[in-house]
């Protein structure tokens, strides 16, 4: 019975450890994450509204040039909205009218897709860019897909597709965008150069939309 209690004692010191272990990598990749952003320094845009993207490759290999706004690309490639949600606070501080949010391809290409992780990962997401931007508006870019063409684009997990776009298009107070009905109209095939990232068609449509969204800037 000694025997019982003792390793149940060291199994709990053990996990304790391991819990404590994750809760300090998690803030000291928060404290030590330094976005880099397109343009560099975008603090110094002053009073100039910034539409701000914050994503995975899609957002980051994009120009974005939007009338009225200046664009700031903070994406970085690879990255997944739990990643995410652990920088979002480390975003620059800075006049920002909108957010533009680009995840979930790179859990469906890894076969990591999880509907209520990623679920639970945009609600920290969201609630830290209100915090952060309380003036911004909130626009979600759908993850795409071709319903005529199921091979179109290269996911390993195609089965949560669906419902990772319902996460964003369900998401309170922010804006959905439907990048399967916004690039419906190129030939099948055109939208991806390689299944996954968007080809300079596929981001003129996306761009159009995301300006259709935004609020007219007053300057």
């Amino acid at each position: 019975m000694k025997h019982v209690v003792r390793i149940m004692f060291i199994l709990g010191v053990f996990l304790t450890g391991l819990f404590a272990g994750a809760i300090v990598t998690n803030r000291t990749e928060v404290s030590e994450f330094t976005p880099t952003c397109r343009p560099s320094s975008p603090e110094t845009l002053g009073d100039q509204p910034a539409v701000l993207f914050w994503g995975n490759s899609l957002a980051f290999d994009g120009d974005w040039p939007l009338d009225g706004f200046a664009s700031v690309n903070c994406a970085v490639q690879g990255m997944t909205a739990q990643t995410a949600a652990l920088r979002t606070t480390a975003l620059p501080d800075m006049n920002v009218a909108a957010v533009v949010l680009v995840l979930g391809t790179v859990e469906l290409v890894r076969d990591i897709a999880d509907p209520a992780t990623f679920r639970a990962a945009l609600d920290t997401i969201t609630a830290d860019v209100a915090q952060k931007y309380p003036d911004a508006d909130i626009i979600a870019i759908g993850i795409p897909r071709n319903e005529n063409a199921k091979d179109v684009w290269a996911y390993e997990n195609q089965q949560h597709l669906d419902a990772l776009n319902d996460v964003l298009r369900q998401m309170p107070n922010v804006a959905f965008l439907d990048t399967t009905q916004i690039l419906a109209s190129l030939p099948v095939g055109s939208e991806t150069y390689d299944g996954v990232h968007l080809t300079r068609q596929s981001y003129l449509l996306l761009n159009t939309a995301i300006q259709n969204a935004l609020r007219p800037s007053e300057q």
